[in-house]
């Protein structure tokens, strides 16, 4: 045997899972200061193990914020110093093509960020293939009316503070993921790297969804229902009020 410093890199690198050429996309991953982390690097792992896989390789991701400064996790109030910073490749004034946005949430974020990346979504959402919002990432979305007249979910947490956020928008509080079009909304934290997987599953099939479990060794949830996390922290389905 030897000393075990292969078995993090997954066997999907060694054989392509469909004969044709799937479809490649261009991910825009929406950041500002106090962002979740697992919000953002649930959903960016699972396309680390994509492009691992033969034949999925090219996929193309931009970070995009505000500016072109590091954008740091931590709490944008300043109640706790301990955060980690990412380099935006683009800005919400100029961020090019996307395909597919992932919008992670946070519980503190820069509120100038927030309203960039609204103002991003409303102006670009028919250029979109798909939306996947994450935890309190909904929040943003809301705000920018692309949940107008859908449902949607979001953290169960913040469940009181985001849904007056959409008052058009159906939220559903017994679900660990939504899905309305080509919008995906996800609850929180966690949730989003479940939401992921099922949205590459829907994209690619089950097969590559799978690969992608295996790879990250992740105990996944694969039902967008039930959610325990609403029953926990008391969340109840709010119907659109404007």
């Amino acid at each position: 045997m030897g000393d075990g410093s292969s078995l993090c890199i997954p066997t999907t690198q060694s054989f392509m899972i469909n004969s044709t050429a799937p479809p490649s996309f261009t991910w825009g991953v929406l950041l500002y200061d106090g962002f979740e982390v697992f919000d953002a690097f649930g959903p960016i792992e699972t396309l680390n193990q994509l492009v691992r896989i033969r034949g999925y390789e090219n996929q193309t991701m931009k970070i995009i914020a505000k500016d072109l400064k590091p954008v740091s996790s931590q709490d944008w109030k300043g109640r706790a110093k301990f955060g980690q910073s990412v380099v935006p490749t683009h800005t919400f004034k100029d961020p090019g093509p996307v395909d597919i946005v992932i919008v992670p949430g946070g519980k503190s974020m820069d509120p100038e960020g927030t309203e960039q990346a609204a103002k991003y979504l409303k102006d670009h959402f028919k250029e979109f293939k798909y939306v996947l919002t994450v935890c309190t990432g909904a929040g943003i979305a809301a705000e920018s009316g692309i949940l107008d007249n859908r449902r949607a979910t979001t953290n169960k947490q913040g469940w009181k503070f985001m849904t007056p956020k959409g008052p058009k928008t159906t939220w559903i509080a017994e679900a660990r993921w939504v899905v309305d079009g080509n919008i995906w909304s996800t609850s929180g934290v966690s949730a989003g790297t479940d939401g992921m997987l099922a949205l590459l599953q829907a994209i690619y099939g089950s097969a590559i969804a799978d690969t992608i479990v295996v790879g990250m060794e992740y105990h996944r949830n694969s039902n967008g229902t039930p959610d325990p996390f609403a029953m926990i922290n008391g969340a109840e389905d709010v119907k659109p009020s404007g």
